[in-house]
């Protein structure tokens, strides 16, 4: 499960004037079959962040699962963290070491939900979001709350509730 922008949102950092030209290529060839390459280049700051390598890195892995037979969908860790923090205000990452503490203690009561016996607390933001992605697809599984939701132009999204829903 990764979080990954909608399309057009990578349309517009390959236009970027401050768009790396080896991310450029390479965007352009992975992405041409779901997006228009504009011709014309365009500068001032990237609304909403950058275009990485980590993004493209991406992009290979979600084709690369999905030949292993892998169901892949994307989520969002500050979701995740939300729906299983139990009404506990989610500091903003900002705020490193409140933010994290807080994170990490959400990801170690989902171990205990799941029954992982060797935890390992995260110590960094990345770690919190990335354990809080598999924790909480784990535990909402258990309990049958794990809902995808699909867009053929956009991809697979996983939601994990915290209990399951009724009808």
């Amino acid at each position: 499960m990764f979080p990954t922008p909608r399309a057009e949102y990578f349309a517009g950092c390959i236009a970027n004037s401050t768009c790396k030209p080896h991310l450029r290529a390479i965007g352009e060839e992975l992405l041409a079959s779901v997006i228009k390459v504009r011709s014309r280049k365009t500068d001032g700051p990237i609304p909403g962040g950058t275009f990485t390598r980590f993004m493209l890195a991406g992009f290979g892995v979600f084709p690369a699962l999905e030949e292993l037979g892998v169901c892949v969908c994307e989520a969002y860790p500050d979701l995740m963290m939300r729906l299983w923090s139990e009404g506990e205000l989610l500091p903003p990452k900002k705020l490193r070491g409140e933010a994290l503490r807080v994170r990490a203690s959400i990801c170690a009561r989902l171990a205990r939900i799941v029954g992982v016996r060797e935890f390992r607390i995260p110590t960094t933001l990345d770690e919190a979001d990335a354990a809080v992605l598999a924790l909480s697809a784990a535990a909402s599984s258990i309990a049958g709350a794990l809902i995808e939701l699909h867009c053929p132009a956009e991809g697979r999204f996983a939601v994990a509730f915290a209990r399951t829903l009724t009808r």
